[in-house]
């Protein structure tokens, strides 16, 4: 009943504002966040959520954002934002979150739906995306997606490039500070190489233990010419050298659609840093 839905409400508030300690609650633990979603914002037309898990008491689990999916689902609250940093969400959960990507599980027909999901700093491989409409290809309304800083496998690397080759509608990937070998590295590249939606790709410092240094620009120097979507890239802390901007410049030169191209924290000399910034100018 209602009186026991805002009791419970409150003890989850409580509890995310620190009152009460994860110990004390009952387990499986529901959701920190209904609380806030529900009770204490009233919020039929709430379009943004963030939860930083270094901002909390707690970091959220995969049964915690089952029960938010749930909650949100269940309070008719479509979300347009979603920003869920630095907690302990796998897979399991990634699955329940993009439930809400799917407007048709929401009467309200006036939401663009979800676009915008930021994951970054948790505990994603990567591995479920094709259980997901993530790999749609009209139906996934998300514009952009963050997975920075995740556990990335080489079967998530597999998913990714999926995605890119699917969605339509994803506009900017962001996935910095992820781990990538060879095959997965070359999959990822060679599905934005046909790609004509992606705008954005921030691939910034990556871990390559397998990838010689510099090895990401010689893929990137092979597809830009034939890419017409992308028209940012960010590759910083990439160790690169004189050599490695000069197969970009070359790539650009046969690219009229790149606008801002971004090497900060490279190795590379303000001579042929300027060539660079040169041949982008020309576009």
């Amino acid at each position: 009943n209602q009186a026991a839905l805002e009791r419970q409400l409150q003890q989850f508030f409580n509890h995310l504002t620190g009152v009460e300690q994860r110990r004390e609650m009952r387990a499986p633990f529901p959701a920190v966040l209904i609380a806030f979603v529900m009770n204490e914002l009233h919020l039929s037309g709430l379009t943004r959520l963030a939860l930083i898990g270094s901002k909390l008491p707690v970091r959220l689990c995969d049964e915690d954002v089952i029960n938010l999916v749930e909650c949100l689902i269940a309070a008719n609250i479509q979300l347009e934002e979603l920003h869920l940093l630095h907690h302990n969400i796998t897979d399991s959960g990634l699955e329940e979150i993009c439930r809400l990507l799917d407007k048709g599980l929401f009467s309200n027909s006036q939401h663009q739906g979800l676009s915008i999901l930021d994951l970054t700093g948790n505990e994603i491989s990567g591995d479920c995306i094709e259980n997901t409409l993530l790999v749609s290809k009209y139906d996934c309304p998300l514009v952009t997606l963050n997975v920075s800083s995740n556990p990335i496998t080489s079967q998530g690397h597999l998913m990714l490039a999926y995605m890119c080759r699917m969605n339509t509608r994803l506009r900017r990937l962001i996935i910095n500070s992820c781990a990538f070998d060879l095959g997965g590295l070359n999959t990822l590249l060679s599905a934005l190489a046909n790609n004509q939606t992606l705008e954005t790709l921030s691939l910034d410092r990556p871990l390559l233990p397998n990838v010689k240094e510099g090895g990401v620009i010689e893929h990137f120097s092979k597809i830009l010419p034939t890419n017409r979507s992308l028209a940012h890239l960010s590759l910083k802390n990439h160790t690169l050298y004189d050599h490695h901007a000069t197969l970009l410049a070359d790539a650009l030169f046969r690219n009229d659609r790149m606008i801002s191209l971004n090497l900060e924290s490279n190795r590379i000399g303000k001579l042929i840093l300027t060539v660079v910034i040169i041949f982008l100018f020309m576009i």
